[in-house]
């Protein structure tokens, strides 16, 4: 499966560079939150964590508010360690690496944008989620881990605001829902922070 989503990928980014005249390269840091609740003994769990996103962008040349491409990272879920006994202890953590094909449309005139100024988008994607599930489980003398990771459908909407900060470099603020169509549907709500650079091609 990961070679499949591979060769996808590279398809995806050869059909971008043949028609592409500007690329947009953005890189966002964010805080996801499951929304899905959490089934304990006697334990915590973490549900909000620090992620990471890429994604590669092409414009079209038939509309230029109009961009599609890629987008892959890093995705925490969630991590939780629970008491199962006086002896036994476990820690679970769940996490995600997204290969998404993305559509983003930008509303307004985005090619009048001139430094300074700003204009709101709107995004949506569908794609993969390789979702790890890793578990380690503690009794006196004994540590037990192991690890698991399967393939599910996902697909990612939302909407932000894009500033420009110089002809080639962007600001970029935007919110997210998430969902991995696993075994029980997994939702992600997220707020993303990146900065863009488009070079020319």
């Amino acid at each position: 499966m990961k070679k499949i989503a591979m060769a996808v990928l590279a398809v995806m980014l050869g059909s971008s560079a043949s028609f592409a005249v500007e690329v947009d390269l953005t890189g966002s840091l964010g805080y996801g939150y499951l929304l899905n609740s959490i089934a304990m003994i006697n334990g915590s769990a973490t549900k909000g964590k620090i992620e990471i996103l890429v994604q590669a962008l092409t414009t079209n040349p038939d509309d230029e508010n109009l961009k599609y491409g890629i987008e892959s990272g890093y995705m925490p879920l969630y991590s939780l360690s629970d008491v199962l006994g006086s002896d036994l202890t476990a820690k679970y953590t769940v996490t995600s690496i997204p290969l998404m094909g993305l559509v983003k449309y930008g509303l307004g005139d985005t090619t009048a944008i001139k430094t300074g100024e700003y204009y709101p988008y709107v995004i949506g994607g569908l794609g993969f989620h390789f979702v790890t599930s890793a578990l380690s489980m503690t009794m006196p003398g004994l540590t037990l881990e192991s690890s698991e990771t399967k393939t599910y459908f996902g697909s990612t909407l939302g909407g932000g605001i894009r500033y420009r900060a110089s002809e080639k470099v962007d600001l970029d603020l935007s919110i997210r829902y998430n969902t991995i169509n696993a075994d029980d549907t997994v939702n992600v709500f997220n707020i993303l922070m990146g900065v863009g650079f488009r070079p020319s091609f």
